[in-house]
């Protein structure tokens, strides 16, 4: 059952990516790398090619989310110094800061729960894929008294609590989004609904992920 669940939170992840690519907004490219980055270490993480380990993966997510942040940030000084209708074009185009924020939140939410699977990945044995153990697994483990065992208990219930609470926060910028009329204003009539479906998507497959690791 964990193994479909994780399967199928490559679906929202794909969509969400290809949304990503899609949306016409300035910084597209970085927060497009961020997304194909983390659809990469989910396929790696369920069918372990090219297998590598998920600390490495957990680092090359918080590296495009910190590149992601940096364009946005960048994006945000050159809109702000635009005039005339280049200005206007750029302010149009822009990066949403709520976008930005819930895509950094989610590379670092999906960061974590790669670090959970891998965890279990290598309580399962060498080659396993990380979704065939469980989190109880990993709590099994933590009960049992193994080194470190504190530390991972504790990133299993940060990374738990992290993921419902991101959960809960893409609902609600999904519908702010959905219901804003700047984007209506800005964007074509089926363009407007693409950040929507990216902020859904992520959400989606952060719970799906979740629910992976607690089967």
């Amino acid at each position: 059952m964990g193994e479909l669940l994780h399967a199928g939170a490559l679906v929202p992840a794909a969509v969400g990516a290809c949304c990503t690519l899609g949306a016409p907004r300035s910084g597209r490219a970085a927060a497009g790398v961020s997304a194909v980055v983390m659809l990469l270490a989910m396929l790696d993480t369920v069918f372990r090619m090219p297998g590598l380990p998920a600390l490495v993966w957990a680092a090359l997510l918080i590296g495009t989310a910190l590149a992601a942040a940096v364009s946005a940030r960048a994006g945000s000084r050159a809109r702000a110094a635009g005039v005339g209708r280049a200005g206007s074009r750029a302010r149009a185009a822009g990066v949403h800061p709520v976008m930005a924020l819930h895509g950094g939140l989610g590379m670092i939410v999906m960061a974590g729960l790669l670090l959970v699977m891998g965890g279990a990945g290598e309580l399962g044995g060498a080659g396993a894929p990380a979704s065939a153990v469980s989190v109880s697994a990993v709590a099994a483990s933590v009960s049992a008294g193994h080194h470190g065992g504190g530390a991972s208990g504790a990133l299993v219930a940060l990374v738990g609590v992290g993921s419902l609470a991101y959960a809960g926060y893409s609902a609600v910028v999904a519908l702010r989004l959905a219901r804003g009329p700047a984007a209506a204003a800005h964007c074509a009539a089926m363009r407007r609904w693409l950040p929507v479906v990216e902020v859904a998507g992520m959400g989606a497959s952060t719970v799906l992920m979740l629910l992976a690791l607690a089967a």
